[in-house]
């Protein structure tokens, strides 16, 4: 099954890559910490902070939605939770880093 493709950003202008088949909508970005400053790849699945020395695994940044409009609201939380506009809003929605699609 083919992926349609599309990009649109979070409020702060971050480029989120999108894509979606009849089954699901994926939003990825690259990681973004609390404190806005992007992340460093460190390891496998795991990112930190160089302004503020946090560190993330790929569970703290995934991120899953259902079908319910009302269960996705990017103007909501931090930007860490932001990914922008969804398309599709009857398919569950999954957002992360770009590993996200690698699993997908």
């Amino acid at each position: 099954m083919a992926f349609e493709e599309w990009w649109t950003t979070d409020r702060d202008g971050n480029r989120v890559d999108c894509r979606a088949n009849q089954f699901v909508e994926l939003h990825a970005k690259a990681p973004v910490c609390e404190c806005g400053q992007h992340l460093t790849h460190v390891g496998p699945e795991t990112w930190k902070c160089d302004h503020c020395e946090m560190c993330y695994s790929y569970d703290d940044l995934y991120r899953s939605h259902g079908p319910e409009a009302y269960d996705y609201n990017c103007d909501a939380g931090s930007i860490q939770d932001d990914y922008g506009e969804r398309k599709y809003e009857s398919l569950p929605m999954h957002c992360g880093p770009e590993e996200l699609f690698d699993r997908y």
